[in-house]
């Protein structure tokens, strides 16, 4: 493997936690609509403006860091001053996406399973006393689709793969 490999499945790795926050932003897009109704105007808009610019940022980063790895490391000059042509390093590159994939699904499903549990039982102690105003399932509806998220990029990390590595094999 040479040092421009490596540097290749460096930001692809990168590019794939930037698809997970990505999606991640998506649910507050209906957080912005619910205060839209609720007569919130300002507030609604200025969220709403400033999710869509972060969405436009990661979309430009995950296009590079993914699908055009090459200019991001010919730009940048990542390979100047490696001296060593070749690292002794024999996994295939697919094993080692599918590993981090499978790693950046297991963290998420640690680190949002107790937001998820805590959100889902203040939203049910709400809704049981409820003190003259509806619960607000925002929260809990963001860390399901986190949960959700995290599980099916351990069950289809192949198809993630094979997606990051379309490029490269045509």
């Amino acid at each position: 493997m040479n040092p421009r490999s490596l540097f290749n499945i460096i930001l692809k790795v990168m590019g794939i936690y930037f698809i997970k926050e990505a999606l991640l932003l998506l649910p507050q897009i209906l957080t912005c609509f619910r205060f839209l109704n609720q007569g919130w105007r300002t507030e609604a808009w200025f969220m709403l403006f400033s999710v869509i610019i972060t969405l436009a940022i990661y979309s430009l980063v995950i296009f590079y860091f993914v699908l055009d790895t090459d200019t991001v490391i010919d730009k940048l000059d990542l390979t100047k001053g490696i001296e060593e042509e070749n690292l002794s390093l024999t996994v295939h590159r697919s094993t080692v996406l599918s590993i981090v994939i499978i790693l950046i699904g297991i963290v998420t499903v640690i680190t949002a399973l107790p937001y998820f549990l805590q959100s889902l039982s203040t939203y049910f102690a709400e809704k049981r006393f409820n003190y003259g105003s509806s619960p607000s399932p925002e929260r809990f509806i963001l860390y399901a689709a986190e949960l959700v998220l995290a599980i099916l990029m351990i069950i289809y990390q192949k198809v993630i793969v094979n997606f990051i590595e379309l490029k490269r094999r045509s």
